[in-house]
């Protein structure tokens, strides 16, 4: 006499032939722009009264910088923390950052003079249903334009650096005519920060890469950037 498979076997069957779905990813974490009453002086010096004014409004100060899991590293928080500032106006999008290092002197620029293979900043814009963007400053100042829309003048990007104790400091400037884009109160955008090398242990020479956000850039990140 042959019997019926029970309800909870016929389950488990069903349940061990259905195909694994990846997780999801966690969603981008939110960013605010504070809206400028005076836009910054581009010196380096994080001194201008719009970076107060970020430093105490949620989502306008940016920290939590990490290195991403990769082999069998797990994902883990910087030793050497940064903080990023973040306002704007009707001319430009202006980023401040202040970054820990252990040692200046351990700071390392390249050679080539390719801002992004130093010690540097760099900012990923998407702007949604046009183009992304990728700017880099590095701790002497130098700019760099990197994936960017054809014909981007990344000469009109303003960037200045300056050193403290055992920090250093940028400002950058984006025009918004250069993302081509008007901005307004209420407007996303795609916004993710990483370093592509900097030097975060103590060791000369030795350099790792650094973010803040979900991923290396925001081609997947298209509105967690608020302007306020």
């Amino acid at each position: 006499m042959k019997t019926a498979p029970s309800l909870g076997l016929t389950l488990l069957f069903i349940t061990a032939t259905l195909p694994l779905r990846a997780a999801e990813p966690p969603p981008p974490p939110e960013a605010v722009a504070v809206a400028a009453e005076k836009a910054p002086e581009i010196d380096g010096e994080l001194d201008d009264a719009l970076w107060l004014a970020a430093s105490s409004q949620p989502g306008a100060a940016l920290t939590g910088w990490k290195h991403l899991a990769s082999g069998k590293h797990p994902a883990r928080l910087a030793p050497q923390q940064r903080i990023t500032y973040l306002a704007w106006d009707d001319e430009a999008l202006y980023i401040g950052m202040q970054a820990y290092v252990a040692d200046l002197a351990h700071l390392r620029s390249d050679q080539g003079g390719n801002p992004f293979l130093g010690d540097c900043l760099e900012v990923h814009l998407n702007v949604p249903g046009r183009e992304y963007f990728q700017f880099g400053v590095d701790f002497e100042g130098k700019t760099a334009l990197g994936t960017a829309a054809p014909g981007t003048d990344g000469e009109a990007v303003r960037a200045a650096t300056a050193m403290g104790d055992q920090f250093w400091t940028a400002e950058l400037a984006i025009p918004w005519k250069i993302l081509g884009v008007k901005p307004e109160k209420g407007m996303r955008l795609g916004l993710a920060l990483s370093a592509n090398h900097a030097s975060q242990d103590g060791t000369p020479g030795v350099m790792t890469h650094l973010h803040w956000g979900r991923a290396f850039n925001a081609r997947k990140t298209t509105s967690n950037l608020l302007l306020q």
